[in-house]
């Protein structure tokens, strides 16, 4: 169904219900974090879009809400392969933390370099 209210009550209830929303609703990031939260075991993760798959951000979240290490497993496994690429190896949760606060400080240097490039002429 493509209303989000009625996707909205029933996700809450049963973060799995995100499978029977339409694919407008499966690609809210709003609407799967709702999801994520109700469903501590990692199921809501596999019925989220692609594109939402392969955003750092989502994929930290539906692992931060996860219940154990079985449910991350069940999480990471449905990541994009772009996603599973920069986690490499590592800990996806740890990996994850550490990429996006690394963007982040990189976005507040680049800010801070373009503000004291100002020329007076």
């Amino acid at each position: 169904t493509d209303d989000f209210d009625v996707v909205s009550a029933a996700v809450l209830s049963s973060g799995a219900s995100l499978k029977y929303a339409s694919a407008r609703l499966r690609d809210d990031e709003d609407m799967c974090l709702r999801a994520f939260h109700a469903s501590k075991f990692g199921w809501a993760f596999s019925y989220v879009s692609e594109r939402l798959k392969n955003k750092k951000e989502v994929v930290l979240s539906a692992l931060l809400s996860a219940c154990d290490n079985q449910a991350c497993v069940e999480i990471f496994k449905h990541a994009s392969d772009e996603i599973k690429g920069l986690v490499g190896n590592q800990d996806p949760l740890f990996a994850l933390q550490t990429i996006i606060e690394a963007e982040r400080l990189d976005n507040k240097i680049d800010v801070s370099c373009r503000k004291n490039r100002s020329v007076k002429v």
